[in-house]
């Protein structure tokens, strides 16, 4: 759609970055609390959370039958460890 229709492009595009700059307020405070993201790895760290919490992946992780519960399961997993605040092995 967003190739056909300018404005629907530019609506989309709007939404992604108010959801990119929701993730960089969440990921401050984690860094508040945590001390991780920093530098370079705060911006990178955006963008492997706006990935990962995407419909996309929800979509694709929640397969034909829609998956329930396990799909935020794995993604906050996935997100844990792109952050190094741990991962399976831990119990989380």
């Amino acid at each position: 759609m967003a190739a056909l229709d300018p404005a629907f492009e530019e609506s989309i595009h709007g939404r992604d970055e108010r959801r990119r700059q929701l993730l960089r307020i969440v990921l401050e405070r984690v860094a508040e609390k945590y001390g991780k993201p920093i530098g370079d790895a705060f911006e990178k760290a955006v963008d492997i959370l706006y990935a990962v919490t995407s419909f996309a992946t929800f979509d694709t992780l929640g397969g034909e039958t829609g998956g329930g519960e396990e799909p935020a399961l794995v993604v906050q997993r996935l997100t844990r460890l792109a952050l190094g605040l741990g991962g399976p092995s831990d119990g989380r």
